[in-house]
């Protein structure tokens, strides 16, 4: 169960720092409980879902960061790179494209996709820098 290195609200943060000064966007926290929320509920997902892939975990991060809202600008952006982030950490990589990308994460603001849709885009356009979780 514990295979995966799961990511931390202060590396979020400092993701979303980065990402907003980079894009010249307003990097405040809207509420810090609800960024908790969404990394506290990727973790509870791993904890309720026992053989959770490195899709449906990276899922989750889209999943939740995109939903919660924890930020004044910047939620589909931080949710999307959350997501590739944790997977590089994992020596994985997004092969899609950008259009591909941002159709997916607006999708899931959307509400048309959830953790499962997320995962199963992950499978279909992501690979592996070696297999030791494979």
């Amino acid at each position: 169960m514990d295979k995966f290195y799961l990511l931390d609200t202060d590396l979020v943060l400092k993701i979303h720092r980065e990402l907003m000064e980079k894009y010249n966007n307003n990097a405040e926290i809207r509420d810090i409980k609800l960024l908790e929320s969404a990394i506290y509920g990727v973790k509870n997902y791993k904890i309720y879902n026992d053989n959770s892939s490195i899709y449906d975990l990276a899922a989750a991060y889209c999943f939740y960061l995109c939903k919660n809202h924890a930020f004044i600008d910047g939620n589909k952006r931080i949710a999307f790179f959350v997501m590739a982030y944790f997977l590089r950490y994992h020596d994985y990589k997004i092969i899609a494209d950008s259009e591909d990308s941002i159709s997916m994460v607006k999708k899931v603001a959307q509400g048309k996709i959830k953790i499962n849709g997320i995962s199963d885009w992950l499978k279909d356009n992501t690979i592996s820098n070696n297999n030791k979780f494979n």
